[in-house]
């Protein structure tokens, strides 16, 4: 092992903030709906030339300052049309939908950055392959499906926390005697059907699909 304590740098530190008293951090978000801001937006040549990434940091509420990734890949890169994302997205930011049906217009990677956006966000999990995952979303579309979200996760949580009421051991039951009185044999000597109680129809039953809550996003 080789040591170098006699190595030197420059350094120009002039309107850094030190991390210490910095807000910001890497550390991420956890899965819930945010509103964020743009602080990055760019496509890395050296890995994938058609991959828009944004950097956005949470700008309100309990996790403010944590940050959120996403991406897109550009329009026209892809099998499948993807142009939905990138309205959702110009929505996201405050675009209206009269603006955005008016017809083709320009915007640069640079007029994201320091806009206000509105997200829905689920980190992954590198070690378990599990990708993060970001919905850019209408201000409005984005304010139903997180009061839809709060109230799942508190009615879960309500659910976890109240007690299973203890088991009581039942005393051990006494058969009475049974006189037992032959129902006549039925005329067309077939058993009749018994109804049954108690089940419910699973048809008649609706399952809660948080994908269907969330609608589709993207890969």
């Amino acid at each position: 092992m080789s040591l170098n304590r006699d190595w030197s740098s420059q350094f120009n530190l002039s309107g850094v903030t030190s991390q210490i008293n910095n807000n910001r951090s890497d550390v991420k978000a956890p899965k819930g709906f945010y509103v964020v801001t743009i602080d990055d937006c760019y496509i890395d040549t050296s890995k994938n030339t058609n991959l828009v990434k944004f950097r956005m940091t949470v700008s309100q509420g309990e996790f403010q300052g944590a940050t959120v990734w996403g991406s897109l890949m550009q329009i026209g890169s892809t099998k499948h049309d993807n142009r939905k994302y990138w309205r959702a997205l110009y929505e996201s930011i405050g675009l209206q939908p009269a603006q955005l049906d008016q017809g083709a217009f320009n915007f640069s990677g640079r007029d994201f950055i320091g806009q206000s956006s509105h997200v829905f966000w689920q980190p992954g999990d590198r070690d378990k392959g599990v990708y993060d995952e970001c919905s850019f979303m209408a201000p409005a579309q984005w304010q139903t499906q997180k009061q839809q979200f709060e109230a799942t996760a508190t009615a879960q949580g309500s659910a976890l926390a109240t007690p299973a009421a203890p088991s009581v051991p039942s005393a051990p039951s006494v058969q009475p005697a049974v006189q037992t009185i032959s129902a006549p044999a039925p005329t067309q000597g077939f058993a009749q059907p018994v109804p049954q109680a108690g089940f419910v129809d699973n048809n008649s039953v609706q399952s809660v699909n948080l994908q269907n809550i969330l609608g589709n996003r993207p890969n």
